[in-house]
């Protein structure tokens, strides 16, 4: 019943569904089965029932880690929030509030989430490409390149447009 509160309570800001089509693959197909009709997704009568111990979504997320840094390395926009959307849900099946605070957080999420994905690696001790000076730059808030990002993707000044606007 949680579940299905929290798809309820995403209906307004999950744009996408991406967050609440991952949560309804958490329930039983008795429950899920109405849902999947009404997103015109599809589904089976041979549903399997995910475990959601804490020990297999931290798996799925480290399975899911490299092709969500891909992303953010190629500056894959909507693929990247997808991305966050998927650990933002396993984040909140675990029921770790503190990860959700800071995925929650605006000031994380610009550099297409690296720095909430450098977050995720640092809590869970996932690998994290150290080497890779972009991806570095970008889970620090800065544009991918010190002499702007040649995608023209990244947010050259985003914490100063913040603070600018808060002040007016």
């Amino acid at each position: 019943m949680e579940i299905l509160g929290r798809i309820q309570e995403l209906e307004t800001t999950d744009i996408f569904k991406w967050e609440s089509n991952l949560l309804i693959t958490f329930l039983p197909f008795s429950l899920a089965k109405p849902l999947l009709a009404e997103r015109n997704l599809h589904y089976t009568d041979q549903w399997i029932d995910q475990d959601r111990s804490i020990g297999t979504l931290v798996n799925k997320m480290s399975q899911f880690m490299d092709i969500a840094l891909e992303m953010v390395i190629h500056h894959r926009g909507t693929k990247t929030q997808r991305s966050v959307d998927y650990f933002h849900a396993w984040v909140w099946l675990m029921e770790d509030t503190s990860l959700l605070a800071f995925m929650d957080n605006p000031d994380h999420f610009p550099q297409f989430g690296a720095p909430i994905l450098k977050e995720i690696c640092r809590r869970h001790q996932f690998h994290w490409p150290s080497d890779h000076p972009g991806l570095e730059r970008m889970a620090q808030g800065l544009a991918c390149h010190p002499g702007g990002c040649p995608l023209q993707g990244c947010i050259p000044d985003w914490r100063e447009r913040t603070s600018n606007d808060s002040t007016d």
